[in-house]
């Protein structure tokens, strides 16, 4: 891609009021109907004699216990988490288009989803969907995500969830075919503006494509501020403060290789043991099963119900399902600081109890569960409003296909150039770009550090 079609893409006119009336569009026609029912009621699923959840057909994902232990600290958890071997595809097709770059994204909804509908990648699908076994419709444009397509310009395997999910990853894919047609009016065309205006609101981009847009480095190299700048007015703005640091190295406070070198150190070096274990283990260890959920007032961040879901343009238009609710959203937020001309953002090592291989790049704060958590926090870097500034705060849903309405708020935090915040040894100040190359090795940048990367890279200013 050309410097000029992603600047194009990245200003072109948005026609705001198209682009929500057409999302209301769907969120009104499909029809959706999530009821909870009780676990014996699950069809197609079963309960072990270890009290597991599995499906009569093998695949998909079971329900099972999950027991961690950080060597350092000595502390154990106890939890069920959602067990999934098979890794899926996350993609996401890009043109160029009347020298400018688009993106097909879908409209889809999910049982989990807040307001129903949200755009997702491309291609969302775990392998038991696109390989057949839950004998629904086939899934469009898979063939193309294929390790074997020489349409594939990237492919980046990252995590999910590590408190949830049990060493669960996906590949997060870009195709890049000039030749592609909607399938469907559920598929449509979206500049990159259209992306950063739908960013800037509430439950619109989904989890998944937040992730995707997260690992593409549309042009395949960082740049220099002259050839961003000789194109594009610098006016500034934070927008343009974010765009350069989302495409450049300059003034970087670290090099990228050395990036690299400490998260695997880190990983070489990490705390925490794991290992699945019964359900039933978990009854001793502050769990209740009772015939409709599973929960603890230790955790509340995981309570299984069983739902029945019927739903129109899914691949399966109805069918029963274990599924996960997060009772306390939590705070996720990056410190943004201007260092060497480029504005950079704290990163720290996050290693949570389930993860694929060890700690990840994650946000400066990381799982807060209060605003008045995250003041304190503040507070003892000596940041208030008279020094800093947020820029961005929303609530923004997480993966609709096993989290029951979950979201979690996302902040970006601006300080003044200023100030000095003391870093410790597990974090790091980093360009949005580097954040952005990390996440072409191995499950090395976490989820929610992914979606406040997409947010920043692609942010738009005037809502707050």
């Amino acid at each position: 891609m050309q410097i000029k079609e992603f600047l194009n893409s990245y200003t072109s006119k948005v026609e705001e009021e198209t682009l929500l009336s057409s999302m209301e569009n769907h969120r009104e026609k499909m029809a959706v109907k999530v009821q909870e029912v009780d676990f014996e009621q699950l069809q197609n699923w079963s309960i072990t004699s270890d009290g597991d959840f599995v499906h009569s057909s093998g695949k998909f994902f079971r329900i099972c216990g999950g027991y961690a232990v950080n060597k350092q600290t000595g502390i154990e958890n106890f939890q069920p988490v959602i067990d999934q071997p098979e890794q899926g595809i996350l993609g996401i097709t890009s043109r160029c288009k009347d020298d400018r770059i688009e993106v097909l994204l879908q409209a889809k909804i999910e049982p989990g989803n807040l307001d129903k509908v949200q755009y997702s990648p491309t291609v969302q699908a775990t392998k038991s969907n696109y390989t057949g076994a839950h004998k629904g419709k086939s899934v469009p444009y898979i063939d193309d995500f294929m390790p074997k397509s020489r349409k594939v310009k990237s492919r980046g395997f990252q995590s999910e969830h590590g408190y949830k999910f049990y060493k669960k990853a996906n590949d997060n894919v870009h195709v890049r075919d000039n030749n592609t047609e909607p399938l469907d009016d559920r598929f449509l065309w979206l500049s990159l503006n259209d992306i950063r205006f739908l960013l800037s609101r509430e439950h619109c981009i989904n989890m998944d494509t937040r992730s995707v847009l997260a690992t593409i480095d549309f042009i395949g190299r960082p740049l220099t501020y002259d050839e961003i700048f000789s194109q594009l007015e610098d006016d500034g703005s934070l927008e343009k403060e974010l765009l350069f640091s989302s495409l450049t190295e300059s003034g970087a406070s670290i090099s990228s290789e050395e990036i690299q070198k400490w998260i695997v150190n880190s990983k070489a070096n990490r705390f925490i043991e794991h290992k699945t274990i019964s359900l039933n283990e978990l009854v001793n260890n502050g769990w209740e099963k009772t015939k409709s959920r599973i929960n603890s007032e230790l955790n509340r961040h995981f309570e299984l119900v069983g739902v029945k879901a019927s739903i129109e343009s899914r691949e399966v238009s109805s069918w029963y399902q274990p599924i996960v609710r997060d009772n306390v959203p939590k705070i996720y937020a990056f410190l943004m600081k201007k260092i060497n001309g480029t504005t950079q953002v704290l990163t720290q090592l996050i290693e949570e109890d389930f993860n694929w291989s060890g700690p990840e790049l994650g946000p400066t704060f990381h799982a807060v569960e209060s605003q008045w958590q995250l003041f304190e926090k503040l507070k003892v870097l000596k940041l208030s409003e008279k020094n800093c500034q947020i820029i961005y705060d929303k609530y923004q849903s997480e993966e609709g296909g096993r989290f029951l309405e979950q979201k979690n708020r996302y902040i970006l935090i601006k300080v003044n150039d200023s100030v000095k915040i003391n870093k410790n040894k597990k974090q790091q100040w980093m360009t949005l770009y580097q954040i952005k190359k990390a996440t072409s090795a191995e499950c090395s940048v976490n989820i929610e550090a992914r979606t406040l990367l997409s947010i920043a890279a692609y942010y738009k200013g005037g809502e707050k």
